[in-house]
């Protein structure tokens, strides 16, 4: 990564006008390239059925629980066994390739266990994404400013496409090949910070609502597209899963592409606000004076950043309002990702065994236009959020706890499917009102600041779920239970959020009340003065 980096620098060389001109001037083609790469990067076809396609023919890992087919192998070995079922002849043939390499003995009683915990996806391979998030998050939001957005951007590009690679040419069963997969996915994950970024240090503030929505529209498009293409295509024409890997794989290809063809800012956004300070201290006159001058400058970059990031925090939570809406915001964060990551191992345990075609795809595309639809629809309306927004965010997130209690109970995939839909459509109708509660009063940096903040508590969070969840060997938790915690974990956000919001609507209510009673009291009399 570092030789990666240096290579950026060298190739944009010294600082020169932007590609756009003057900030604001052409603000609508690197505004239009970023939405393309947003579309490109998330039309993946094959991420609304990535579980069953790693748990299945190509890639033989599984799900908490090994299919029957290793019952088969375990009592009816046979030398030459062939079925009609390609299915259960792949299984059966990587069965004897891990018992020729010595991975697994046959023999042994406890053969099923053995297998399962080698292979299986839930405690080997998925977890690690969470711990890779938190263990890459801090480094690369400290370099994403420094190297003005545009190379954090590649390189997202860059690792996405190179995970996908993984998964779909990786040997099947390999858990360090996903593993890789998904540290390099955790790094491309982590690099998001940079697409919003990128766009701000572009056009000019008075654009920063348009461009935000254009980009983050492409984005939901994208995913929504790609979801809708996979289930068409797996429905409808009966298409291998590797096939819409490959699919995303081009996609991602594309999405590379147009990000290297974005134009390089001009400044990074910290630099926009000091400018004026560096004139003065005279640190633009050492730009060319080699690797001392740019090491002194790097040294009073942090300082005065490390003092501005104090200074923002304190002025940021001094308010216990957007105390609140941030900690909804970690806090939903990590139960969302904690959902979404295992909500297809679920239904893979749910769904029908015969003659069943997964609709993970169609799903994921009604929750996300769902989901959209209602963010764009809570900006129009007219509401005191400051006195209803706690008790509005506790009531939904009330809803939320009951429908991942409903995922988990039923037995229906179809009201598993339609829960989950609920689930995520709440889910970003809330981090909209949270997000935009947030941002009220906050500077560009200020924001930017915050959001990082948020999604590193977020992050930490998600990673201490994690490892008591699914990796804590004296637990062993199903499924099952994984997921009533889950509903429990909202259950008690709800309850938080409900007692605060009652208690601030009613303090709202009074104190109208009184201001009220004030103006309908008599006005004071005016002591008569004579002329």
């Amino acid at each position: 990564m570092g030789f990666f980096f240096w290579w950026w620098k060298r190739r944009d060389g010294p600082r020169c006008a932007s590609p756009c001109g003057p900030r604001g001037a052409g603000w609508a083609g690197p505004t239009t390239l970023l939405c393309v790469y947003g579309f490109c990067s998330m039309m993946r076809p094959i991420e609304p059925f990535l579980t069953e396609f790693l748990s299945g023919p190509d890639k033989n890992f599984t799900t908490g629980q090994v299919r029957h087919i290793v019952k088969c192998f375990t009592e009816h070995r046979e030398p030459h066994f062939q079925s009609p079922d390609p299915e259960i002849q792949n299984q059966w043939s990587f069965l004897e390739r891990l018992c020729s390499a010595g991975r697994v003995d046959a023999s042994q009683p406890r053969f099923e266990v053995a297998l399962d915990e080698m292979l299986n996806l839930t405690r080997q391979v998925y977890p690690v994404w969470t711990y890779f998030n938190i263990l890459l998050l801090v480094p690369v939001l400290l370099v994403t400013d420094r190297l003005r957005y545009k190379p954090v951007v590649v390189l997202q590009a860059l690792c996405n496409l190179l995970a996908f690679l993984l998964l779909l040419v990786g040997p099947p069963g390999d858990v360090a090949c996903a593993r890789a997969a998904l540290f390099v996915y955790s790094l491309a994950w982590v690099a998001d910070v940079a697409y919003f970024s990128y766009i701000y240090s572009l056009v000019s503030p008075r654009r920063y609502q348009r461009a935000t929505g254009y980009v983050r529209g492409a984005m939901l498009l994208g995913y929504a597209a790609g979801a809708t293409l996979g289930q068409l295509l797996v429905s409808a024409f009966a298409v291998a899963l590797r096939h819409l890997a490959a699919v995303s794989v081009a996609s991602l290809a594309a999405a590379l592409a147009v990000a290297i063809a974005l134009p390089m800012p001009q400044k990074c956004l910290f630099e926009r606000e000091t400018a004026r300070g560096a004139e003065v201290e005279g640190t633009d006159a050492m730009e060319d004076l080699g690797c001392r001058a740019w090491s002194l400058r790097a040294v009073r970059y942090a300082g005065r950043a490390l003092k501005g990031l104090a200074a923002d925090c304190v002025g940021h939570y001094s308010s216990v309002a957007v105390v609140f809406f941030s900690v909804w915001f970690a806090a939903g964060r990590c139960g969302f990702y904690q959902v979404t990551s295992y909500i297809q191992v679920l239904w893979l345990d749910k769904q029908p065994q015969h003659n069943f075609t997964a609709y993970n795809g169609a799903v994921d595309a009604v929750a996300t236009l769902s989901g959209a639809a209602a963010s764009l629809a809570v900006g129009q309306i007219s509401l005191d959020w400051a006195a209803w927004g706690e008790l509005i965010l506790g009531g939904f997130t009330a809803l939320i706890s009951v429908a991942l209690f409903l995922i988990n109970l039923t037995d229906n995939i179809w009201v598993s499917y339609a829960c989950f839909a609920l689930f995520k459509a709440l889910y970003m109708l809330l981090t909209t009102v949270c997000t935009f509660q947030i941002a009220k009063s906050q500077s560009l940096q200020r924001y930017a600041l915050v959001f990082g903040l948020n999604s590193f508590a977020g992050t930490i969070l998600q990673t201490a779920l994690t490892g008591v969840v699914i990796n804590t060997r004296s637990l062993r938790l199903t499924l099952s239970s994984q997921f009533s915690i889950y509903a429990a974990y909202f259950g008690v956000l709800a309850l938080l959020f409900v007692v605060r919001g009652a208690y601030v609507a009613l303090q709202a209510k009074r104190s109208s009340q009184e201001n009220q009673a004030e103006r309908a009291g008599p006005l004071p009399e005016v002591p008569h003065r004579p002329i």
